[in-house]
């Protein structure tokens, strides 16, 4: 979760983060996991809105499988 706390500050201009709230957008169609149980293959997106001192920003997360059972995680901004 600390990879929203530097994009909230940025977009409420608040050092105190108060709230998030999460959705979830998709799940890759081709989510594949290996004998261990760990996700190797597919995308899954969320939508994740923060509360600072009164107002909100939304971002769009995108986790990405590694191949070795972690994952990339891309935050943007949504508008």
């Amino acid at each position: 979760m600390l990879f929203i706390v530097g994009p909230t500050q940025a977009a409420t201009n608040c050092k105190q983060v108060d709230s998030i709230q999460t959705s979830i957008l998709s799940v890759g169609k081709d989510l594949k996991g290996n004998a261990a149980g760990k996700i190797i293959k597919g995308d899954t997106s969320e939508r994740w809105v923060a509360t600072a001192c009164g107002k909100t920003a939304s971002f769009h997360v995108t986790y990405t499988p590694d191949g070795q059972g972690g994952s990339f995680i891309a935050v943007r901004p949504e508008k």
